[in-house]
């Protein structure tokens, strides 16, 4: 028996126990929920889809061109059981049978809000069996079990204190150098004063461990500070995001202790009611003690000016110049520039249509040249998210990638394509 089978009944049935204890305490003995309108009692959601998968990738070896498509079909069975007011459970499963494998996902959410404290846990049971005949030839049967518990204390006004601890276990049927069973776990709390309806200044810190059982070498602790500011009156807005990230690996001459600090600035600038400047700015540097070829220190600096305008009282449409860069000290990852134009559309039909199309084209140019493994590309970066209801009960969602790349070495040419679909009947 493999660890995840042997994990999967105690689990499900210690949430299952959990969560029935802790809403029986709102219950009279006659089932109907005690000092709660019957509206607010339990719903049962039911709904059943099919969906499609597709990925491929076009690419040249030994001067022919190779296309590796990866198809699937896959039908699914959800089942939703909710129950609303003071305590509020969610448990939603999916079972998922297709060409390439078989999948089950499990998921609790369980909150009691209060006066002056709300508390929350979430369970995500995800399992997965691929098919002997399977393309992903590298891919193992997996189970991953994530809880997550946290909890916000309300005091002195607006202030609130948040506190989050994250457990996740991971164990493969086959474990090889390409599918490591790991154990993490992050605690941490964050300290939050707001100040408006949308407007917050808060700071936290959190600390996680990891655990490779066959790989030692790779275990690490992390201490990670987080900074945020937003201000929105309305017309205009701005915010600022500071992440820092000291990580210490259980082997450094294997993998090296590094710092990785990542920052943000967005400004939104009311110009007319319907027009809106939205500059954003991110930075991200990283540090190695020991840097190498593979692990170089690196800057990576990226800014965006899009101009925003609503078409009508269903459509957004923004464009404007983006530009990335990359210094880096490695030999083989190299530094770039990267100038581009990004534009969006974003449509929305009350609750029945949400889209949203971008679409990037540019040019990437390399500072160390084009010999070796780089030269310089145009490309075209496109990406659709969409959610449409036809009709009562029925839901289409949608996402699709298209990234091609056309390098100044024909040879390096690269087309990418990630298309993910599914129909769906039922409640939702």
């Amino acid at each position: 028996m493999s660890p995840c089978n042997s994990w999967i009944p105690p689990v499900t049935m210690a949430i299952a126990t959990f969560a029935a204890a802790a809403c029986a305490q709102d219950f009279s003995p006659g089932g109907r929920p005690a000092g709660i309108a019957p509206a607010a009692g339990w719903r049962f959601l039911p709904n059943a889809g099919i969906a499609f998968d597709t990925f491929g990738q076009r690419y040249v070896v030994a001067e022919e061109e190779t296309l590796d498509v990866l198809d699937e079909w896959s039908g699914r069975l959800t089942t939703t059981l909710e129950r609303r007011g003071r305590t509020h459970l969610r448990i939603r499963n999916t079972f998922g049978l297709g060409q390439e494998a078989t999948r089950n996902d499990f998921f609790l959410a369980l909150s009691r809000s209060g006066d002056r404290v709300d508390v929350r846990l979430e369970e995500e049971l995800r399992f997965k069996a691929y098919a002997d005949d399977s393309d992903y030839k590298l891919s193992s049967d997996y189970f991953v079990n994530q809880t997550r518990a946290s909890g916000v204390l309300r005091f002195a006004g607006r202030w609130r204190l948040r506190a989050v601890d994250r457990f996740e276990w991971t164990g493969f049927q086959r474990r090889d150098r390409y599918n490591y069973d790991y154990v993490l776990n992050d605690a941490g709390a964050t300290l939050e004063r707001s100040y408006g309806f949308f407007s917050l200044l808060s700071g936290g810190y959190s600390f996680g461990v990891r655990d490779v059982p066959d790989s030692s070498a790779i275990d690490y602790r992390r201490q990670v500070l987080t900074a945020e500011w937003r201000h929105d009156n309305g017309i205009h807005a701005a915010g600022m995001d500071q992440r820092l990230e000291r990580r210490h690996y259980g082997d450094p001459n294997v993998r090296s202790h590094s710092l990785d600090y990542d920052a943000g600035a967005q400004v939104r600038l009311g110009l007319r009611p319907a027009i809106r400047l939205r500059p954003d700015v991110r930075a991200r540097v990283v540090r190695y003690d020991r840097p190498d070829s593979v692990y170089a220190n690196a800057f990576e600096p990226a800014v965006e000016v899009l101009l925003e305008g609503d078409a009508s009282e269903s459509a957004v449409l923004a464009i404007g110049p983006r530009a990335e860069f990359r210094r880096t000290g490695g030999g083989i990852d190299r530094p770039y520039n990267q100038w581009g134009l990004k534009g969006s559309i974003t449509w929305t039909l009350g609750t029945k249509l949400w889209l949203q199309f971008t679409d990037e084209v540019g040019v990437r140019s390399h500072l160390a040249g084009d010999d070796l493994l780089f030269s310089d590309y145009v490309f075209n970066w496109s990406t659709l998210y969409l959610t449409w209801e036809p009709a009562p009960r029925f839901a289409f969602d949608l996402f699709f990638s298209l990234e091609p790349e056309d390098h100044e070495d024909n040879d390096d040419n690269t087309t990418t394509l990630l298309l993910s679909t599914s129909l769906t009947y039922g409640l939702r």
